[in-house]
């Protein structure tokens, strides 16, 4: 076999192996969440929401670690460290605290990106083949980490 086809089927693996991971977190977190009691719909904040501030907030360096809408303790020890860092009245997310995250900006919070074959060849031309492989198989395993670890909270809430 050549050294393309080789490569081909090392990346074929990864993908795989990351399609394969991916589906085994996604079961994990589906039945971790089918299990957990149903939880009180989450208090209407009076600016902004909770993935806005999650973003936000990790923009300006203030890292709450997985962005995922909850407000968890995480997400109130990140949230508290800005507003005293900014000397903002702390506790809960407020209208100062979002404004002073910047969300008057044009910016959304989040945004829909595709990626097109341009961005493939242009990684293709940055990255060996070995590079490329490395670097599917370790965001494979480092989202499905994150997908089992938000598993396991949610059972243990449960």
């Amino acid at each position: 076999m050549g050294r393309a086809t080789l490569s081909h089927m090392r990346i074929v693996t990864a993908q795989l192996a990351a399609v394969l991971i991916l589906g085994l977190a996604l079961n994990a977190t589906v039945d971790a969440q089918a299990r957990k009691k149903k939880a009180a719909a989450p208090a209407q904040l009076p600016c902004g929401d909770l993935v806005g501030f999650q973003v936000r907030l990790d923009r300006q360096g203030f890292s709450s670690g997985q962005i995922d809408g909850t407000s968890g303790a995480n997400f109130s020890r990140t949230l508290s460290a800005f507003q005293t860092a900014h000397k903002l009245p702390v506790g809960k997310p407020d209208c100062a605290t979002w404004e002073a995250l910047g969300a008057g900006s044009p910016e959304p919070a989040i945004a829909s990106y595709t990626v097109t074959d341009e961005d493939v060849n242009a990684l293709r031309s940055r990255y060996s083949e070995d590079q490329l492989f490395e670097i599917v198989v370790s965001a494979a395993f480092g989202a499905a980490r994150e997908r089992l670890a938000a598993a396991r909270r949610a059972l243990e809430e449960a």
